[in-house]
């Protein structure tokens, strides 16, 4: 018949797992030592949550204010027609109002005029939203104020 070998010992499954286990807490305590490295390049930085910032709203300059034109949602209120000195400022002041875009011209429609504010005398106008905006004339003259979204809001500042 066939030739026998001699029976080798044969090791049991728990044997191996001690092994692992043994490489497992090996391989544990070496990534324990890395991570509690002193040294500065491998320290990861702590995640930090941004700060938000808080940006002021600028106040208007109204030191050279002269006359001051309210609008409330869809009118100018109060003394819409207003006369000042060249060079002097009008604040047109929409706190208790809503959006409007302000230009030169008359029935929410802008028409250019030499002299006038550059803020109102282009067809983007200014817009003032719930805000005051403090605009100079430096130059004489009879300047309509219309606003764009509001035809009928008609004021008109005379600078002498």
């Amino acid at each position: 018949m066939y030739p026998t070998q001699p029976d080798r010992p044969r090791s049991s499954p728990h044997a191996h797992m001690g092994v692992v286990v043994l490489l497992a807490i090996i391989a544990l305590a070496l990534l324990a030592a890395c991570a509690g490295s002193s040294s500065g390049a491998s320290k990861t930085p702590a995640a930090t949550t941004p700060t938000p910032t808080v940006t002021p709203t600028a106040t208007p300059d109204t030191s050279d204010v002269a006359a001051t034109i309210t609008m409330d949602e869809f009118n100018f209120t109060g003394n819409a027609h207003v006369t000042i000195k060249a060079g002097q400022a009008v604040s047109l002041d929409d706190t208790h109002g809503s959006i409007h875009v302000l230009v030169i011209g008359t029935h929410g429609q802008f028409k250019a005029m030499s002299g006038a504010p550059p803020e109102l005398n282009n067809p983007n106008g200014t817009n003032v939203d719930g805000d005051i905006k403090v605009i100079t004339f430096p130059t004489a003259g009879i300047y309509p104020i219309t606003c764009t979204l509001h035809p009928d809001m008609q004021a008109t500042v005379t600078v002498k």
